[in-house]
């Protein structure tokens, strides 16, 4: 499979590499000297020893990165569901929320408002070709965007935050007048309006008759 590789520069052109052979080549050394060293090691190692040394080489192979993977990468290629040699992710930024969202447990943290990054699609390039995106992630949804998209949404953004500034300039002065609840009003309501509920299930008879005292 020969695989176009489009590195992010002003002047670059695509290459053309062959990861898939290289890979073969160096997975065939490997095998080789396996089969050289495995009756040495297999003598002075309990079989259970002699795997872990076996995984473990095998697992820094597919662990490095790839030929043919981009310099941004920081894909983890080791990896049984993200590992596709065709897939790579740059790394990811994020815009962080002061407090969790209004829905989320207060232990959640901050919340993620906006996160980006560059994702590049590199399957069987021949058949699907090579797409290149950056991928914005809004909450659960994402936004896949070129390079003029992209610009275009940096412009909305940017267009955006004297609107917020203002918002909040806004809420400085509206709240002025703010103070905070009464707890013990509060619980007091509460109170009320659970003995209201249930005073009411009572006459729909949908409590038994222990829970209707």
């Amino acid at each position: 499979m020969t695989t176009i590789i489009a590195e992010p520069t002003d002047n670059a052109q695509p290459t053309v590499g062959h990861p898939v052979s290289a890979i073969a080549e160096t997975v065939e050394a490997i095998t080789g000297r396996i089969r050289v060293e495995v009756p040495t090691l297999a003598a002075k190692m309990t079989p259970a020893q002699l795997h872990s040394v076996i995984a473990e080489s095998v697992s820094k192979l597919l662990a490095a990165q790839l030929p043919g993977c981009p310099t941004w990468c920081v894909t983890k290629h080791d990896d049984d569901v993200l590992g596709d040699p065709g897939w790579h992710e740059g790394p990811k930024v994020e815009a962080l929320a002061p407090i969790p969202f209004a829905d989320a447990h207060t232990d959640d943290g901050a919340s993620i408002v906006l996160a980006a990054r560059v994702v590049q699609v590199n399957q069987d390039s021949r058949i699907f070709g090579v797409t290149t995106e950056v991928w914005v992630d809004v909450d659960t949804e994402t936004l896949e965007l070129n390079v003029e998209q992209t610009g275009q949404l940096i412009g909305r953004l940017e267009d955006f935050l004297p609107k917020l500034r203002a918002v909040r300039d806004q809420l400085a002065a509206a709240s002025v007048g703010d103070y905070p609840e009464d707890e013990v009003a509060v619980a007091k309501w509460r109170a009320q309006s659970a003995e209201e509920v249930r005073l009411r299930r009572v006459e729909l008879g949908e409590l038994p008759a222990e829970a209707q005292r």
